[in-house]
Protein backbone atom coordinates (compact mmCIF):
# COMPACT_ATOMS: atom_id res chain seq x y z
CA UNK A 1 0.00 0.00 0.00
CA UNK A 2 1.43 3.45 -1.14
CA UNK A 3 -0.06 6.13 1.20
CA UNK A 4 0.67 9.47 -1.28
CA UNK A 5 0.95 13.61 0.42
CA UNK A 6 -0.75 16.68 -0.92
CA UNK A 7 1.61 17.27 -2.63
CA UNK A 8 0.86 13.88 -5.03
CA UNK A 9 4.47 12.15 -3.85
CA UNK A 10 5.29 9.36 -2.02
CA UNK A 11 5.38 9.42 2.04
CA UNK A 12 8.15 7.44 3.27
CA UNK A 13 7.18 4.82 6.44
CA UNK A 14 9.21 5.99 9.31
CA UNK A 15 9.67 2.64 10.80
CA UNK A 16 12.84 0.90 9.17
CA UNK A 17 12.06 -2.11 7.18
CA UNK A 18 14.23 -5.26 6.80
CA UNK A 19 15.16 -5.68 3.09
CA UNK A 20 17.24 -8.20 2.62
CA UNK A 21 20.81 -9.67 3.43
CA UNK A 22 23.66 -9.77 0.96
CA UNK A 23 24.88 -12.77 1.83
CA UNK A 24 24.35 -15.31 -1.07
CA UNK A 25 22.71 -18.90 -0.42
CA UNK A 26 25.42 -20.56 -2.81
CA UNK A 27 27.71 -20.13 -5.28
CA UNK A 28 28.55 -22.73 -7.77
CA UNK A 29 30.72 -22.95 -11.07
CA UNK A 30 30.87 -25.45 -14.64
CA UNK A 31 34.26 -26.08 -15.92
CA UNK A 32 34.52 -28.20 -19.01
CA UNK A 33 37.33 -28.42 -21.73
CA UNK A 34 37.38 -30.23 -25.26
CA UNK A 35 39.98 -31.24 -26.80
CA UNK A 36 40.10 -32.23 -30.74
CA UNK A 37 43.25 -33.04 -32.09
CA UNK A 38 45.86 -30.03 -31.43
CA UNK A 39 42.95 -27.56 -30.17
CA UNK A 40 41.59 -27.82 -27.07
CA UNK A 41 38.36 -25.21 -25.87
CA UNK A 42 37.69 -24.78 -22.14
CA UNK A 43 35.07 -22.50 -20.62
CA UNK A 44 33.82 -21.63 -17.19
CA UNK A 45 30.57 -20.65 -15.28
CA UNK A 46 30.27 -19.27 -12.06
CA UNK A 47 26.46 -18.45 -10.81
CA UNK A 48 25.55 -16.72 -7.06
CA UNK A 49 21.90 -17.35 -5.79
CA UNK A 50 20.34 -15.48 -3.09
CA UNK A 51 20.97 -11.95 -1.26
CA UNK A 52 20.07 -8.21 -2.04
CA UNK A 53 22.01 -5.49 -3.05
CA UNK A 54 21.19 -1.75 -3.27
CA UNK A 55 22.11 -0.01 -6.36
CA UNK A 56 22.48 3.85 -6.26
CA UNK A 57 23.06 3.87 -9.57
CA UNK A 58 19.52 3.07 -10.71
CA UNK A 59 18.57 5.52 -7.88
CA UNK A 60 20.72 8.22 -9.03
CA UNK A 61 20.04 7.29 -13.13
CA UNK A 62 15.82 7.57 -12.58
CA UNK A 63 16.30 11.20 -10.01
CA UNK A 64 18.26 12.56 -13.08
CA UNK A 65 16.76 11.16 -16.02
CA UNK A 66 19.01 9.29 -17.82
CA UNK A 67 17.79 5.63 -17.84
CA UNK A 68 15.24 4.52 -20.49
CA UNK A 69 12.75 3.16 -17.60
CA UNK A 70 12.69 7.49 -17.43
CA UNK A 71 11.09 7.95 -20.99
CA UNK A 72 7.61 6.60 -20.10
CA UNK A 73 5.30 9.73 -19.16
CA UNK A 74 8.00 12.21 -20.57
CA UNK A 75 5.38 12.93 -23.73
CA UNK A 76 2.06 11.98 -25.04
CA UNK A 77 3.75 9.82 -27.22
CA UNK A 78 5.61 8.00 -24.06
CA UNK A 79 2.11 8.21 -22.10
CA UNK A 80 2.46 10.95 -20.68
CA UNK A 81 -0.34 13.02 -19.44
CA UNK A 82 -1.71 16.54 -20.73
CA UNK A 83 -2.02 19.46 -18.01
CA UNK A 84 -1.92 22.82 -17.70
CA UNK A 85 -1.18 25.36 -14.69
CA UNK A 86 -4.32 27.80 -13.88
CA UNK A 87 -2.85 31.33 -14.89
CA UNK A 88 0.28 29.71 -15.48
CA UNK A 89 1.36 30.00 -12.19
CA UNK A 90 3.76 26.52 -12.10
CA UNK A 91 3.15 26.46 -8.11
CA UNK A 92 -0.24 26.25 -8.77
CA UNK A 93 -1.94 22.23 -8.83
CA UNK A 94 -1.44 21.11 -11.92
CA UNK A 95 -5.14 20.67 -13.20
CA UNK A 96 -5.71 17.78 -16.31
CA UNK A 97 -7.03 18.37 -19.79
CA UNK A 98 -8.10 16.25 -22.88
CA UNK A 99 -5.04 15.20 -24.75
CA UNK A 100 -5.35 16.98 -27.98
CA UNK A 101 -6.02 20.57 -26.20
CA UNK A 102 -3.81 23.04 -27.37
CA UNK A 103 -4.05 25.46 -24.54
CA UNK A 104 -5.69 25.68 -20.95
CA UNK A 105 -9.94 27.39 -20.34
CA UNK A 106 -7.85 30.78 -20.34
CA UNK A 107 -4.94 30.09 -22.62
CA UNK A 108 -2.60 28.65 -20.40
CA UNK A 109 0.13 26.16 -21.72
CA UNK A 110 -0.52 22.70 -22.37
CA UNK A 111 2.37 20.31 -20.95
CA UNK A 112 2.20 16.76 -22.08
CA UNK A 113 4.83 15.11 -19.05
CA UNK A 114 2.25 14.54 -16.37
CA UNK A 115 2.37 11.34 -14.47
CA UNK A 116 0.62 10.26 -11.08
CA UNK A 117 1.71 7.92 -8.27
CA UNK A 118 -0.63 5.14 -8.29
CA UNK A 119 -1.42 5.03 -4.18
CA UNK A 120 -3.84 6.64 -2.02
CA UNK A 121 -4.03 9.71 0.24
CA UNK A 122 -4.01 9.91 3.90
CA UNK A 123 -8.25 9.46 4.05
CA UNK A 124 -7.80 6.77 1.21
CA UNK A 125 -8.77 8.49 -1.92
CA UNK A 126 -7.04 7.12 -4.89
CA UNK A 127 -4.19 9.23 -5.92
CA UNK A 128 -5.10 12.18 -8.60
CA UNK A 129 -2.16 14.76 -8.78
CA UNK A 130 -0.42 15.27 -11.72
CA UNK A 131 3.30 15.93 -11.52
CA UNK A 132 5.79 16.81 -14.23
CA UNK A 133 8.33 13.85 -15.34
CA UNK A 134 11.00 15.43 -13.64
CA UNK A 135 9.24 16.14 -10.43
CA UNK A 136 7.50 12.39 -10.40
CA UNK A 137 10.89 10.51 -11.25
CA UNK A 138 12.36 12.83 -8.40
CA UNK A 139 10.06 11.86 -6.18
CA UNK A 140 10.35 8.54 -7.09
CA UNK A 141 13.86 8.04 -5.81
CA UNK A 142 12.49 9.51 -2.54
CA UNK A 143 11.73 5.16 -1.58
CA UNK A 144 14.58 3.27 -1.12
CA UNK A 145 13.31 -0.13 -1.18
CA UNK A 146 12.50 0.32 -5.03
CA UNK A 147 16.55 0.29 -5.56
CA UNK A 148 17.09 -2.74 -4.16
CA UNK A 149 17.55 -6.05 -5.77
CA UNK A 150 18.47 -9.31 -5.91
CA UNK A 151 22.21 -10.16 -6.30
CA UNK A 152 21.62 -13.77 -8.18
CA UNK A 153 23.97 -13.85 -11.38
CA UNK A 154 25.44 -16.27 -14.09
CA UNK A 155 28.43 -15.20 -15.94
CA UNK A 156 30.38 -17.09 -18.34
CA UNK A 157 33.06 -16.16 -16.68
CA UNK A 158 36.34 -17.18 -18.91
CA UNK A 159 36.68 -19.23 -22.28
CA UNK A 160 39.63 -20.44 -23.54
CA UNK A 161 41.07 -21.50 -26.71
CA UNK A 162 43.96 -22.91 -27.09
CA UNK A 163 46.46 -25.09 -29.90
CA UNK A 164 49.67 -26.88 -29.56
CA UNK A 165 51.67 -26.70 -32.16
CA UNK A 166 52.87 -30.25 -34.04
CA UNK A 167 56.34 -31.79 -32.87
CA UNK A 168 57.73 -31.71 -36.27
CA UNK A 169 57.50 -28.29 -36.50
CA UNK A 170 58.40 -27.88 -32.20
CA UNK A 171 60.95 -29.69 -32.87
CA UNK A 172 62.79 -27.90 -35.27
CA UNK A 173 63.00 -25.09 -32.94
CA UNK A 174 64.71 -27.23 -29.54
CA UNK A 175 61.27 -27.23 -27.84
CA UNK A 176 59.57 -29.74 -26.72
CA UNK A 177 56.07 -28.90 -26.68
CA UNK A 178 54.31 -25.15 -28.00
CA UNK A 179 51.03 -24.59 -27.01
CA UNK A 180 49.02 -20.87 -27.94
CA UNK A 181 46.05 -20.07 -26.39
CA UNK A 182 43.53 -16.88 -26.30
CA UNK A 183 41.44 -16.65 -22.75
CA UNK A 184 38.92 -14.32 -22.45
CA UNK A 185 37.25 -13.31 -19.29
CA UNK A 186 33.77 -11.88 -18.28
CA UNK A 187 32.53 -12.69 -21.82
CA UNK A 188 29.07 -12.74 -20.78
CA UNK A 189 26.60 -12.47 -17.89
CA UNK A 190 23.69 -14.84 -19.26
CA UNK A 191 21.65 -13.76 -15.57
CA UNK A 192 20.84 -11.26 -13.70
CA UNK A 193 18.37 -9.46 -11.84
CA UNK A 194 19.23 -6.18 -11.72
CA UNK A 195 19.49 -4.04 -14.67
CA UNK A 196 21.90 -1.48 -15.79
CA UNK A 197 24.71 -2.56 -13.53
CA UNK A 198 27.21 -5.73 -13.17
CA UNK A 199 25.74 -7.10 -9.55
CA UNK A 200 29.05 -8.12 -8.92
CA UNK A 201 29.81 -4.85 -8.48
CA UNK A 202 28.31 -4.21 -4.66
CA UNK A 203 30.65 -7.18 -4.10
CA UNK A 204 33.66 -5.43 -1.40
CA UNK A 205 35.71 -6.80 1.47
CA UNK A 206 34.76 -3.52 3.30
CA UNK A 207 31.94 -2.53 5.60
CA UNK A 208 29.58 -1.74 2.52
CA UNK A 209 28.85 -4.86 1.11
CA UNK A 210 26.05 -5.02 -1.30
CA UNK A 211 25.79 -1.18 -1.60
CA UNK A 212 26.55 0.09 -5.25
CA UNK A 213 27.33 3.19 -5.86
CA UNK A 214 28.04 4.57 -9.35
CA UNK A 215 30.58 2.12 -9.89
CA UNK A 216 32.28 1.69 -12.91
CA UNK A 217 30.82 -0.93 -15.72
CA UNK A 218 33.12 -3.99 -15.75
CA UNK A 219 35.16 -5.12 -18.85
CA UNK A 220 35.83 -8.10 -21.13
CA UNK A 221 39.43 -8.89 -20.68
CA UNK A 222 41.32 -10.74 -23.54
CA UNK A 223 44.31 -12.06 -24.05
CA UNK A 224 46.96 -14.37 -25.34
CA UNK A 225 49.33 -16.77 -23.22
CA UNK A 226 52.31 -18.80 -24.66
CA UNK A 227 53.47 -21.28 -23.30
CA UNK A 228 56.77 -23.18 -24.30
CA UNK A 229 58.91 -26.12 -22.83
CA UNK A 230 62.52 -26.91 -23.96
Amino acid sequence: KIIVSAGGTPVINPTKQYLGKFTPDWLGSINNSFTYKNVCVSFLIDARIGGSIYSNTNRTGTYTGVLATTLQGRNAANGGLSYYYPGNVSSATAVAIAANANAGPGGETVYQDGNIFKGATADGKANSTILPAQNYYKGFTNVDEQFVYSANFVKLREVKIGYTLPLKFIRRLSMQSATVSVVARNLWIIHKAVPNIDPETAFTNGNAQGLEDLTLPTVRNIGININLKF
